[in-house]
Parts: structure tokens; C-alpha cells; sequence
């Protein structure tokens, strides 16, 4: 599928996506729940200008043990990262799809216990907007 490029104004393919290099903010709801809201971009082939942008959401509830005596419970995350991108299709219509698969370290701050959970945020090509 192609597009045309607003900088260089050529019809360039949408791929490669540079998902490593996305914006990532993760983080702890008021639910207990983690999340993962990845912004990524479609870069044009030709020239490396972004072309269209993506914002997608995923969330997971965690199951997080606490040492013994700990009376005051206060979770953060303290270390998230991007620790890879693959290539999909959609289940039912079987358009393309990018799956980032992020890590993400979560700490009492209490009691000290930490937990490392994974998400898988679906990126489906149809969230980067109109073609």
C-alpha cells in the first residue's frame, strides 16, 4: 500500500515503521491495572519524514504480591521499555498489524517488593489513520 509523502511528494510505501523508537508512557491506574500507551509513527522510505501517527492503549491487570507487614501499598513503575516489534494481521480481517511487545518493572515503594510484567500493545494499520 502506498501513500504520498507531504515532504518529498512521492508515493512511497508506509513500511518501514520504526516502533523502537516510539514514544512510550507506562504507567499505574487508579484500578491497579498497568498500561501502555505507545505512539508510533510510519516514516516514508524515501525521505525518513513521518507520515502518519499512531496512538494505541493496552492495559493488564497485575496480580502483585507485597512482603509480609507491608501496610501501606504504593506502586510505581520503575523501568519500562520497547523490547520488540513484530509484524501481524488481524484476526478476523487479516489487514496488517504491528505488535510492540513492551517490559515493565513495578515497585512498592513500601515495602520494596517488585514484579516485571509484559504487554502486548496491537498496533493495526488502520489506527495510523486514512490511506
Amino acid at each position: 500500500m502506498a501513500i504520498r509523502c507531504s515532504y518529498c511528494s512521492k508515493f512511497v510505501s508506509v513500511d518501514p515503521c520504526s516502533l523502537y523508537d516510539a514514544d512510550l508512557d507506562i504507567g499505574i491506574d487508579n484500578d491497579g491495572n498497568v498500561f501502555a500507551v505507545v505512539t508510533g509513527e510510519l516514516q516514508c522510505a524515501e525521505c525518513g519524514n513521518p507520515i502518519l501517527e499512531a496512538e494505541v492503549e493496552e492495559k493488564q491487570t497485575i496480580d502483585f504480591t507485597h512482603d509480609s507487614g507491608c501496610d501501606d501499598p504504593d506502586l510505581d513503575v520503575i523501568d519500562g521499555k520497547i523490547e520488540s516489534v513484530d509484524e501481524g494481521k488481524t484476526p478476523i480481517t487479516k489487514n496488517k498489524m504491528y505488535i510492540v511487545w513492551v517490559m515493565a518493572t513495578i515497585e512498592c515503594a513500601s515495602c520494596g517488593a517488585k514484579k516485571t510484567v509484559g504487554l502486548d500493545v496491537k498496533m493495526p494499520l488502520s489506527e495510523f489513520g486514512e490511506y
